[in-house]
């Protein structure tokens, strides 16, 4: 689902909020599938997405590992400054 969502010329919200919870598999694939499949540095990703997660925080911290990890194994990727990239992706 967020695969076509990449190639997007405007900023994508996702809002997380509102729902029984979220398994830590399907965020995984969900944000960190779609770093790895484009080949991206986490900060790209932070560029073309907002999440949305004021009900339960944790998950912002959740997906923003996920992030990174996926981000840091990408091949042509450059390596952010992690301490930048939760303002980047919060709104």
């Amino acid at each position: 689902m967020l695969i076509p969502l990449a190639s997007s010329e405007t900023r994508v919200v996702i809002d997380l909020d509102g729902t029984v919870g979220y398994g830590s598999a399907f965020l995984e694939a969900a944000f960190g599938g779609v770093v790895r499949h484009q080949g991206w540095a986490a900060e790209q990703f932070c560029s073309r997405f907002d999440i949305v997660a004021t009900e339960d925080t944790s998950y912002l911290t959740e997906i923003l590992e996920y992030v990174e990890e996926a981000g840091r194994n990408a091949p042509t990727a450059p390596h952010p400054d992690p301490s930048e990239l939760p303002a980047a992706c919060r709104r």
